[in-house]
């Protein structure tokens, strides 16, 4: 079946079928080529969902899981990229960071490939931004009277040394607050009073 409009040496086509060529010299001579086949496999979309995902973006705690999860379909396969640039053995459906770091900060996609039809055919995902937000750092040092007590964020100390207090999402970014607290506690005060003897009138010393 001739194609309306098609006489040019070029055919762009988006329909399956078996197509064939006929040439005509003008001066009756008709020569048809040998019969192309082409058949169409369906692109798949590539998308990522994400807890917290909002306008391509994800914004969580330094030490946060964070979970990205591509469309599912039969026969798909995943390549997961950062930056433009493959994660090696990233190729499941999910891709999980367990705690975050900055070194996790970038522009994730997907690539996910259609194999359910032979030589399959493969969409980009849009990127997902992640970025990674630090904890607040702070330092107090106190000194206490021997007895004495201190609290912060629910944790009670009454002795002396250094200790890390973290202080959970209390940082104005929603983050953790850790705290370094350097304590002294002050140690008891014992006094020594001895047995003496003396008369009516004298000065009795003590000692501590």
């Amino acid at each position: 079946t001739s194609i309306a409009g098609a006489t040019s040496n070029t055919l762009t086509v988006t329909t399956a079928g078996s197509y064939t060529l006929t040439i005509n010299s003008g001066q009756g001579c008709v020569s048809t080529s040998n019969a192309i086949a082409v058949s169409i496999r369906t692109r798949p979309t590539a998308t990522i969902a994400a807890p917290g995902l909002n306008n391509g973006l994800i914004s969580v705690c330094q030490g946060s899981s964070v979970t990205l999860t591509a469309n599912t379909g039969t026969g798909f396969s995943y390549q997961w990229q950062i930056n433009g640039s493959n994660i090696i053995g990233a190729t499941s459906s999910t891709f999980n960071i367990a705690a975050a770091t900055n070194t996790n900060q970038g522009t994730y996609t997907v690539i996910v490939t259609n194999n359910s039809e032979g030589n399959g055919c493969s969409a980009t995902s849009i990127g997902v931004a992640l970025t990674i937000k630090s904890p607040a750092t702070s330092s107090i040092s106190e000194n206490l009277p021997y007895g004495g007590s201190i609290t912060i964020c629910g944790q009670t100390f009454n002795s002396s040394g250094t200790f890390t207090v973290v202080c959970s999402g209390a940082a104005s970014n929603g983050c953790d607050s850790i705290i370094t607290l350097t304590l002294n506690v002050a140690a008891a005060i014992i006094t020594n009073i001895g047995n003496t003897t003396g008369c009516v009138g004298d000065t009795v010393a003590s000692y501590v």
